[in-house]
């Protein structure tokens, strides 16, 4: 065949299937719409819902600080890759980067043999730690970031400080992920105090103790194993974590364990899930929390998230004569919450419904709200969509609702099972409320001020 045909043969087929390309339709994206409730799940209109979703040697001691060696540490480095993170999914786009394995050599100092200080300590630059240290009631200040790969640290009501980042792992790698510590922090006496002014970074395979004490934390903190940051185990507990930066600070709990106490100096601050059992002063916490899987006392202080909160776990809240305030939506998924003469307060809307969708709509939610004293508080400034395979408890106390009320179910809104009931239900918004009960369960009493 004549290659001039050939050629004209091949660009006459390329711009034939281009044109047919230009004439099929462009994918559509799903818009994100925000519905009565304010979310941005399509669940009230017609269409089928998405899932939501330096070497120092003591010389009245024995025990020594190793020097990495007589090379010149690069602390910038070793700086960079010690906090080199666990390899994630990359959002951007680019390759997500794989961690390397962290040279010792690159430490300033390592401490490998079991040691004990007897007068306060300063290392300059970064500090290895891979066996027992005992402060003694000393303290020690790390000016770089501190690697805790093996060893118990005990405070014995002395200090750590450190001016950079606490890391606590190992510094191989396998399968592309750093290996887990063989640290463990000992948080015993009341003196015991650890500071950390840059990000606490936790990745143990032995169980944390918090038995009492105080961490402060300037910088992220990030538990992947749920070991290290794991006080639920002592209901006895007095240890206090702050958070104290002055910036956004972010809190991953990747597990289901939690903080005993904390307190934030600094309120902006996010949990990605609320992991702490109990409060002893108010909190503030800024940006959307995806979980609430411990449980939970206020204590008659007043918790606030600044966003959206998402209630998945089956464990209970206790409002315990506190206030929980959320100024955006608040779905509740599972579990009970009681308000205990206490008060929840949701700017936004109440979603009592899974964000699961099955069969085209959405799953029940297994969540049941407890109104059992006089003094039980509920005011939600949105809409209230309950869609629950429970009966709630409506036996006293007010429920006030600002923008519509439907239940899908009936069985939230459920007052008719018992005659003694006193519970309230005040609807106030300012313009029309629809009520939407649409199975034959009623309210008690409804006030339309």
């Amino acid at each position: 065949m004549d290659s001039r045909k050939w050629k004209t043969g091949c660009l006459s087929a390329l711009l034939a299937l281009s044109m047919s390309l230009s004439m099929l339709p462009a994918p559509v994206l799903a818009a994100e719409t925000t519905g009565p409730d304010n979310t941005t799940a399509a669940a009230i209109t017609a269409e089928t819902p998405a899932a939501t979703e330096a070497a120092v040697t003591d010389d009245t001691s024995e025990n020594t600080l190793l020097p990495s060696g007589e090379q010149e540490a690069d602390v910038a480095g070793a700086n960079t890759i010690a906090k080199a993170d666990t390899a994630e999914e990359d959002l951007s786009g680019e390759e997500a980067e794989i961690p390397e394995p962290v040279d010792i050599a690159l430490f300033n100092e390592t401490i490998n043999k079991s040691y004990t200080l007897t007068s306060n300590r300063t290392i300059s630059g970064d500090l290895l730690i891979s066996a027992d240290v005992d402060l003694a009631g000393y303290t020690l200040t790390v000016t770089g970031n501190l690697q805790h790969t093996n060893g118990n640290i005990r405070f014995n009501n002395g200090t750590l400080s450190i001016d950079g980042d606490y890391i606590e792992r190992s510094t191989e790698v396998e399968n592309g992920e750093y290996k887990d510590s063989w640290g463990k922090l000992y948080f015993e006496n009341a003196g015991d105090s650890m500071i950390v002014n840059g990000d606490f970074i936790a990745k143990s395979c032995v169980f944390g103790w918090l038995m009492a004490g105080k961490l402060e934390v300037k910088g992220d903190l990030t538990d992947y194993t749920g070991n290290t940051i794991y006080a639920d185990y002592n209901t006895e507990s007095t240890h206090v974590t702050t958070f104290s930066g002055t910036g956004k600070q972010v809190v991953d709990l990747k597990n289901d364990h939690c903080f005993h106490i904390i307190h934030t100096v600094n309120t902006n601050v996010q949990f990605k899930k609320i992991g702490f059992e109990t409060m002893d002063q108010n909190v503030t916490l800024t940006g959307d929390v995806s979980d609430m899987p411990d449980k939970l006392d206020l204590n008659g202080k007043t918790l606030t998230v600044n966003g959206n909160v998402t209630k998945h776990g089956s464990s209970d809240l206790h409002l315990a004569k506190g206030t929980l305030h959320i100024t955006g939506n608040f779905q509740h998924e599972n579990g009970n919450i009681y308000y205990e003469e206490g008060s929840l307060k949701i700017d936004g809307s109440y979603i009592e419904r899974s964000t699961e969708v099955e069969n085209g709509s959405y799953k029940d939610s297994w969540g049941k709200l407890y109104f059992e004293n006089e003094k039980d508080s509920m005011v939600v400034g949105g809409d209230f969509i309950a869609q629950s395979c429970t009966f709630g408890w409506l036996k006293a106390g007010t429920l006030e609702c600002k923008g519509n009320v439907t239940d899908y179910t009936g069985n939230t809104i459920y007052a008719d099972y018992n005659t003694e009931s006193t519970h309230v239900t005040i609807f106030s918004g300012t313009g029309t409320q629809v009520v939407d009960l649409q199975k034959d369960h009623c309210f008690h009493i409804i006030h339309t001020p």
